[in-house]
């Protein structure tokens, strides 16, 4: 039986259905970004061996001046300033310089160190020159190599008896290998250095240059135990570079830094389990965290071997690391594999302890506020979830969402209010700043989660989540769990449900000032209409404001249920059934805000949006309860025709057609009608007849 649903009807509301599509796309829904970093790898490790060194030298130098002296006015003036620049810096009478390294050797006149670095400069550009292919002197005279041999004989006399004597002994070992006298280099440096200790940066950086002569004059060995022990393990050449500095120095940092940069290569990480596990057998590693950590990363990162994950994980933590770096890394790794365990044993002091690494005077905040929502939203949240402790994923959920950018937004709120002391600002106040107030609450994952229940499940959700216990008490500080928040999103999953006692309840209780700031509503979103029927219809309700919209909605909604099944005639209970389903179709149509808080296309309950690598995200495949699109166009077919069935009366039936756009089949079947008579003298444009 072909549909007595107007075209025109279903015209309407499938524009509006794609104008609000439009809409979604420009507002959302957004797809939460779920980083994944490397809990193994660390991003604030030196790029290379060159750059320690010359952080633990600028620190040298700050120790040899002034400990007032910013490092980064010690690296201008040692490393990135030419002999020109440096000479211009220290020796001009109007200097006009503002570093205070270059203040410092002029105040205090200290020539020994302004020769130093002169002579070092020079000897830099002299080296420079002599390994460039494109340099031509103009005259044997000024060929490098014989300025380097004056610079080099420079070295050897102030080596004898100055202050800065390792590092001039540095210097002269550079010259000779630039003059490419290997044999001479390796001798002057046996015979120098001798007295140095190995700890020694001069004679490490010295050690360098020799391995390199040893390499040019044919000793690959020597070069390679020169490399090892001068932790330049790069250049070691023609044998597995793990397992030969293992061999010599199993607690070698730059060893270790190495198997770190190896945490996404599972094939050469996973080759050095058998190597790791000999290490620890014969007790051969100071540093035994540091491998029980190789073995627990590549076991449940690699391996998907959880038990043994943990088994290594817990015998790491309770055993000597190389740096607190790699231990904190650990104790993070701990707690996703906890979450794989189900183990709650520590949750709780373990998040005290990332949010002190968060804080936001932490050079790695941001680093570590990514590993904490990638152990909440990939690994805590979907264990909890699945077992149905709403309650706990929603709350820990909320405070991952809430904690980093609370405390970026404090900055925010100060600006706004002219506060100078932003500590002294709560999270509340934070939210009644328009800034802040909906934008974050209602676009973050937790609300996407508390979203995707039931009704009857957020309810309880909202009583559980104040429970007064430790760990609930912790999450509240950033987890939202105010009551106008719950009711009025109780109240909406209700209208969904279409229990409209239950809407009344919940979002009779919600306050008029929180209804008037949620953005469906300041946008207009909830000024929409649902009851409202064909333009000049004189059986349209417009009675509805933004305000109290859902309320109205379900008190409206309520009354037409009733009359649908108690009115006393079938007219009445056929009417009440058509307006009942136009108003829930619209619902999720055109006037969509009444159910829902975005209007948009989402397969999963969340797909992660890709945050820095190309597979830098983790996804959780819940569904979404509410995308049903087909099923309500379905429902809202079988709805209304069964609806026109009840009917019995013309004008009845004359008056749900118009509220249906079918004006001709009134003029055509009930012309005796007061529908038909208002229709004659009222619709006379054109386009009403189409």
């Amino acid at each position: 039986m072909k549909s007595a649903i107007s075209s025109h009807l279903r015209t309407v509301l499938s524009g509006f259905v794609l104008i609000s599509g439009i809409v979604a796309d420009a507002c959302g829904p957004y797809n939460p970004i779920i980083p994944t970093p490397d809990f193994f790898a660390d991003t604030s490790m030196p790029e290379n061996r060159s750059d320690a060194e010359k952080q633990e030298n600028l620190i040298l130098w700050q120790q040899l001046t002034s400990t007032d002296i910013p490092l980064k006015d010690i690296k201008e003036a040692v490393y990135d300033d030419n002999y020109q620049t440096f000479h211009e810096s220290v020796y001009s009478s109007k200097p006009g310089n503002s570093n205070r390294f270059y203040a410092y050797l002029r105040n205090y006149n200290d020539d020994e160190i302004k020769e130093f670095l002169s002579t070092a400069k020079l000897i830099f550009e002299k080296r420079s020159e002599a390994i460039s292919p494109w340099y031509y002197p103009e005259s044997k005279q000024e060929y490098s190599c014989n300025y380097l041999s004056g610079l080099y004989q420079t070295c050897v006399s102030a080596h004898a008896s100055h202050r800065l004597a390792d590092r001039y002994a540095l210097q002269a070992v550079r010259c000779l290998f630039s003059m490419r006298k290997y044999a001479e280099c390796v001798e002057y440096f046996e015979k120098t250095f001798d007295k140095y200790p190995d700890s020694n940066l001069f004679k490490r950086m010295a050690i360098n240059y020799v391995a390199g002569c040893w390499t040019r004059l044919g000793n690959i060995d020597k070069a390679n135990e020169l490399f090892a022990n001068s932790e330049d393990i790069y250049s070691i050449k023609n044998v597995d570079l793990v397992e030969y500095m293992s061999e010599r120095n199993p607690d070698s940092p730059a060893l270790i830094e190495h198997i770190r940069s190896l945490s996404n290569d599972s094939a050469r990480l996973c080759a050095i389990k058998p190597l790791a596990e000999k290490i620890l057998s014969e007790n051969r590693a100071q540093h035994r965290g540091d491998w029980e950590f190789v073995l627990a990363y590549i076991a449940g990162h690699h391996q998907k071997d959880i038990k043994t994950a943990s088994k290594h994980i817990r015998r790491a933590l309770t055993s000597k690391f190389s740096t607190d770096n790699f231990r904190d890394h650990a104790r993070a790794y701990r707690m996703q594999i906890n979450a794989e365990n189900r183990d709650r044993s520590t949750l709780l002091d373990d998040l005290a302890w990332l949010e002190r690494r968060i804080h936001i005077l932490a050079p790695d905040a941001n680093e570590w506020n990514r590993i904490l929502q990638n152990i909440v939203y990939a690994h805590w949240v979907p264990v909890l979830w699945n077992r149905k402790d709403y309650a706990t994923a929603i709350a820990l959920c909320g405070y991952a969402d809430k904690l980093f950018i609370s405390r970026q937004l404090h900055r925010v709120y100060e600006s706004q209010n002219h506060d100078n002391n932003y500590a002294l600002v709560t999270l509340d106040e934070i939210r009644h700043n328009p800034l802040y107030f909906n934008y974050y609450d209602y676009t973050d994952l937790s609300f996407r989660l508390m979203e995707s229940l039931s009704s009857s499940q957020l309810i309880s959700v909202k009583h559980n989540i104040k429970a007064d216990t430790p760990l609930y008490t912790f999450l509240r500080r950033y987890a939202r769990t105010d009551t106008d928040y719950f009711n009025e999103l109780i109240g909406t999953l209700a209208l969904r449900e279409e229990n409209y006692d239950r809407a009344i309840q919940y979002l009779s209780k919600v306050s008029q000032r929180y209804n008037s700031n949620l953005n469906t509503c300041s946008e207009g979103y909830l000024s929409r209409n649902p009851f409202a029927e064909y333009p000049n219809n004189p059986y349209s309700d417009k009675s509805l404001t933004p305000e109290n919209a859902k309320l109205s909605f379900a008190r409206k909604m309520q009354t037409l249920l009733v009359k649908m099944n108690k009115a006393a005639t079938a007219d009445e209970r056929g009417m009440a059934r058509l307006r009942y389903a136009i108003a829930r179709k619209r619902s999720f149509a055109d006037c969509w805000a009444l159910t829902q808080y975005r209007k948009g296309y989402i397969l999963h309950l969340f797909i992660p949006a890709l945050d820095y690598w190309e597979d830098d995200f983790n996804r959780l495949d819940f569904l979404y309860s509410f995308d049903d699109s087909e099923g309500c166009n379905a429902l809202f077919e079988k709805e209304a025709n069964e609806a026109l069935a009840m009917l019995t009366s013309d004008e009845a039936r004359a008056q749900a057609h118009y509220i249906l756009g079918n004006l001709k089949t009134i003029v055509k079947n009930y012309p005796d009608t007061p529908s038909a008579r208002f229709l004659k003298t009222h619709c006379d444009n054109w386009s009403d007849w189409i």
